[in-house]
């Protein structure tokens, strides 16, 4: 059985980003408490985040970066599709 798209956006470099309703509850309740209620903020960073940087760690991971009111969190790792 396939879950249930959340939500998905496009990034600039052309990744697209989803998540299920079941991973964003993980996420906001355990990994990104702060995040809670604000889907808004990650759905903006990714579509139109002021830097992307390449991960140090994983050369296939790119973090996206926005600020909103004096928080600056990297809130989404995605690798290119191309």
């Amino acid at each position: 059985m396939e879950k249930e798209i959340y939500f998905e956006v496009t990034t600039p470099l052309d990744v697209r980003v989803r998540t299920t309703k079941e991973y964003w509850d993980y996420i906001v309740n355990f990994k990104h408490r702060p995040m809670k209620n604000k889907e808004y903020i990650i759905k903006e960073t990714l579509l139109n985040p002021d830097e992307i940087y390449r991960s140090k760690i994983d050369q296939n991971v790119y973090l996206y970066y926005k600020m909103f009111d004096r928080i600056y969190p990297p809130t989404q790792k995605a690798t290119p599709t191309c």
